[in-house]
């Protein structure tokens, strides 16, 4: 892929996606307010050649080399979300339905260093890969799914093709004023679900 084919991917999509991931609730029903969200990569992260956050809109990207890309989108009002792209350049890492399985490895690496330094995510880390492990069959098709970790709901979708590859996760969380009766965050009663949408960007070469 030509560098300037990556930039428009890199640019564009995720805007379009991230329609996708969120609906907005109305601000009257919000029960936490922008304070409540910071920066997911810290500040001392050594794994990011270059980080940037938007503290108005809540946008976060980083990259992890020129061809390995992550962008982070919060919102918290009923509930708090993050939405994670993490997009992968076909000369980075070329993946098939042979050798898929890299890629889970993959998401579970990108976790690691994003979370670096947040004790939190070590709360739900080995559950949330046991349960992306035993999911194989969606991922390789592509299909969103999803799961709750004790307070958290996590949807999950694997896209690749020529073009690349990506990997999408929202997590859900309670916020501390919430009671919680049984795991997860149950759908109907939070309108900012991930609404799956199969997207296989292709550009000529």
């Amino acid at each position: 892929m030509k560098i300037y084919q990556w930039i428009i991917f890199f640019v564009v999509c995720p805007y379009w996606v991230y329609g996708q991931f969120f609906t907005k609730e109305s601000e009257s029903n919000c029960k936490v307010d922008a304070s409540y969200m910071k920066p997911i990569i810290q500040r001392f992260n050594p794994f990011f050649i270059e980080h940037h956050y938007d503290d108005e809109t809540k946008n976060e990207t980083a990259k992890l080399s020129d061809g390995k890309i992550v962008i982070i989108d919060q919102r918290a009002c009923v509930r708090h979300h993050i939405a994670i792209q993490y997009i992968i350049s076909p000369d980075e890492l070329k993946v098939n339905h042979s050798n898929i399985r890299i890629l889970i490895k993959e998401w579970f690496s990108i976790l690691n260093k994003l979370f670096y330094g947040d004790y939190d995510y070590l709360k739900f880390k080995t559950e949330f890969e046991s349960n992306v492990s035993n999911r194989f069959e969606e991922i390789i098709m592509g299909r969103a799914f999803s799961f709750p970790i004790n307070d958290r709901t996590f949807i999950a979708q694997i896209d690749y093709g020529d073009w690349g590859s990506k990997i999408q996760l929202e997590i859900i969380k309670y916020i501390y004023t919430e009671n919680i009766i049984k795991p997860g965050v149950p759908e109907y009663t939070d309108d900012g679900y991930f609404q799956p949408a199969k997207i296989s960007p292709k550009y000529s070469r």
